[in-house]
């Protein structure tokens, strides 16, 4: 799977869950590694998250994570 794969994978998942999307980027990443079923370096999951946030997916403030995807 690319990335470009993998992030629209991720969108896909977090859109779907309406408000029970993780709140802080811990959880987050969490739910991205089950997600995957891949295991990946914290650094790897630290692109993926930044790669979100680059792309105006998601705003991280303080640690919490503030959604803003596609329908």
């Amino acid at each position: 799977m690319s990335h470009e794969d993998t992030l629209q994978a991720i969108v896909k998942n977090l859109a779907g869950r309406g408000q029970s999307r993780p709140r802080k980027v811990n959880t987050l990443s969490n739910t991205i590694r089950s997600l995957l079923a891949e295991t990946l370096s914290d650094a790897q999951l630290a692109t993926l998250v930044n790669a979100l946030e680059q792309r105006g997916y998601i705003k991280v403030t303080d640690g919490k994570v503030a959604y803003h995807l596609p329908p």
